[in-house]
């Protein structure tokens, strides 16, 4: 009776004190849970009330059995990936299945694509609004291979830069030597999209070819999945686990929302699992082939944005110490690397004429090269909202995955794909401390194409017989995360459509300025010691679950995970409101 009263108040917590109080009254978090988002008390109520009525009655057991089997069988994947990618494609409305609608904050990736399909270069200063037939596009790439040899011919000759030339023409926008404006993006992505629209064009002739985007991100969304899908089966052996795995990841915000977009993320949610599948440690052979493979689509993490550098050096170091691999594999593994290394560095000097960053690369120079001091306040502060900082942090997109930095498996000695996987989710990390340190809160989807690593080490956790109070916070902040997920994607649909007017009116390509993102070391400060805050409650959250393991009272249980979650919630709410405004 004592756990059905606990959840039975919870749940009628907010009506309560609706009543006597308002939101005023309480901390910003504490005020969301009370009054609009009353509903996540009453979930948590009703989940405590069901585990106190349920407990002991359900045949956990075989129910796991059962679903085990299932998740076995061909039939099951096959539907799951059908499903998927129906949800894939549904996700973007049909009104939104124009070309210039997925524009998401970054435009200029599909003003560069359709340059490649028109004049079949990034240079977007051309005005051609037509693809042209085959005799112009024969000549376009005579063009692009006489570019390409001059580039290659002078690449390492001196060059003037003339007196008074000017490199920025605005909204991260260079004029190169030769006169033309290309946008500090890669035209990586950009190249499949103009593919994409290519198709779009010969297939729906006089009609938008956008629909073809949408197909396109979302064949990107169902092969990651799949990649996702064999990783955990290839590391776990357990089809259960590993479906949880990929809903895990795929129902997580960055992914589910940002995936839609035309984003550098959106195509490494595909490549990091891709080639991490293949070149970790693991008894699975790598041909010839598949080594080759494995270098272009390494060097071609440069091609989709250069701040994945320091990702394509980690995988070329996995490449090249992967135990038993042929050196005849690492070597065409390094030719493959290579030259698409090669290509990008002839790209950034047909853009600028110099061998160093200041054409495309200016980009890299920032990011890298006139990066945060790794002892400044502002890296620290990067460091800090890639995880957990403002609207954007990975945790709060995704709280379930909050779990997986809680299991007490990852402090034993790690094997060495241990070593591995952690190794892609701190460099990724890193890259979006450095790429966006400044900023109120470090976007959730450049975290988004790792995801996948604290997701994997949750769903280990939970196969390994945790306390059930684990597995409840597990379905908790699923549910949680879900809600946010489903109120992101909300916000996006209905935000979207502004950015289409950037392609329409050429007056706004190129605007003069954008305003920067700088802050005083005061605020720096707040986060740190917000961060702090929310690191101790983790570890003490994670010692409490370990003590779950050796409860005397397990009949209480449902009531004590209850008020824990609300003593939780009201302690961090508090906190951070006393440490600074949120």
């Amino acid at each position: 009776m004592i756990n059905v009263g606990v959840g039975l108040l919870i749940a009628a917590l907010p009506y309560l004190i609706s009543g006597v109080a308002s939101a005023a009254d309480f901390p910003s978090t504490l005020s969301f849970l009370l009054f609009p988002g009353r509903g996540l008390l009453v979930l948590l109520g009703g989940l405590v009330v069901l585990w106190a009525a349920l407990r002991d009655r359900v045949p956990t057991d075989r129910l796991g059995l059962s679903l085990e089997f299932l998740t076995s069988r061909r039939g099951f994947s096959l539907t799951a990936f059908a499903i998927i990618a129906i949800i894939a494609f549904a996700r973007v409305p049909q009104e939104e299945k124009e070309a210039e609608a997925f524009g998401g904050d970054e435009p200029k990736y599909l003003r560069i694509a359709y340059s490649l399909l028109r004049d079949t270069d990034a240079d977007v200063s051309g005005g051609r609004t037509e693809t042209p037939g085959p005799s112009v596009r024969m000549q376009q790439v005579w063009n692009l291979l006489v570019v390409g040899r001059d580039s290659a011919a002078d690449l390492f000759k001196p060059v003037e830069i003339p007196d008074g030339h000017v490199w920025n023409a605005g909204n991260w926008t260079v004029r190169g030597l030769n006169g033309g404006l290309y946008h500090l993006q890669p035209p990586g992505l950009p190249a499949l999209v103009a593919a994409a629209l290519a198709i779009g064009e010969g297939a729906l002739p006089n009609r938008d070819p956008g629909i073809y985007v949408a197909a396109l991100l979302s064949l990107i969304w169902l092969l990651g999945a799949r990649e996702l899908w064999r990783l955990s089966l290839e590391a776990t052996n357990d089809s259960l686990g590993s479906a949880i795995f990929v809903a895990l990841v795929l129902l997580s915000a960055p992914v589910f929302v940002g995936g839609y977009q035309l984003f550098p993320e959106s195509l490494s949610l595909l490549l990091f699992p891709w080639l991490f599948r293949r070149l970790r440690t693991s008894d699975r052979p790598l041909s010839l082939m598949t080594g080759l493979v494995c270098g272009l689509l390494t060097g071609s993490l440069l091609w989709v944005h250069p701040k994945l550098t320091i990702v394509a050096a980690l995988f070329a170091v996995m490449a090249w110490l992967r135990p038993r691999t042929s050196g005849r594999v690492k070597l065409l593994f390094t030719l493959g690397l290579t030259l698409t290394t090669l290509t990008s560095l002839l790209y950034c000097f047909h853009i600028s004429g110099l061998f160093r960053p200041e054409g495309l690369y200016i980009r890299q120079a920032e990011e890298y090269v006139g990066s945060p001091n790794p002892l400044s306040l502002r890296f620290a502060a990067g460091l800090v909202k890639s995880l957990a900082g403002g609207r954007d942090g990975l945790l709060v997109f995704a709280p379930v995955l909050v779990l997986a930095f809680m299991t007490p498996m990852v402090l034993k000695r790690p094997a060495r794909s241990t070593i591995e996987m952690w190794s892609l989710f701190l460099v990724v990390w890193l890259t979006s401390a450095v790429h966006d340190g400044a900023s109120l809160g470090s976007p959730a989807r450049l975290m988004a194409p790792a995801a996948f690593v604290p997701a994997f080490f949750l769903t280990r956790a939970l196969r390994e017989h945790p306390p059930a109070s684990f597995k409840m916070a597990a379905v908790f902040l699923f549910l949680l995360g879900t809600q946010i997920t489903e109120t992101v994607w909300g916000d996006w649909r209905r935000n979207v459509n502004p950015y289409r007017t950037m392609f329409a009116n050429p007056s706004t390509n190129f605007e003069a300025s954008l305003p920067g993102n700088s802050f005083a070391e005061d605020g720096y400060r707040a986060d740190l010691r917000k961060a702090g805050l929310v690191l101790v409650t983790l570890l003490i959250l994670a010692a409490g679950f370990g003590r779950a393991r050796a409860d005397t009272r397990p009949d209480l249980a449902p009531a004590r995970f209850g008020t824990g979650v609300m003593a939780t919630l009201a302690f961090l709410a508090y906190g951070l409101h006393w440490l600074g405004p949120p």
